[in-house]
């Protein structure tokens, strides 16, 4: 499943982002936009060494700064798959439910990282 797909998903949803300098945010997802810039709501700030804390009413993270995400598990994953494969997809491609997703797509997904390697 593309990211960006996920993070559609998951608007008005909590979330936790970690960035790159090893601060984390958990609020509740906003907008996300293709360059998955991301603006949170009633945020709780992290600082690095975890010992300090800050509460933000919203916030706005830029994309390159992510190191990676984590969304909660109840977040219906597979059918959102599902419903994206059917918009990309001509009605002849569609055989049947189990032509519709991968085995990856079927996993449940909670983490995904945004670092190159």
């Amino acid at each position: 499943m593309l990211p960006l797909l996920l993070l559609e998903t998951v608007q008005g949803h909590p979330m936790l982002v970690e960035l790159k300098n090893r601060e984390t945010y958990n609020g509740h997802l906003v907008n996300c936009d293709t360059l998955m810039n991301i603006h949170l709501r009633e945020v709780i700030c992290t600082s690095k060494d975890g010992d300090r804390f800050w509460r933000n009413p919203e916030c706005y993270i830029r994309g390159n700064t992510i190191k990676y995400l984590t969304v909660p598990d109840e977040i219906e994953i597979d059918l959102t798959a599902r419903q994206h494969r059917n918009s990309t997809l001509s009605p002849t491609e569609i055989v049947s439910e189990s032509a519709i997703l991968s085995p990856l797509e079927s996993c449940s997904v909670t983490q995904f990282g945004i670092d190159k390697f």
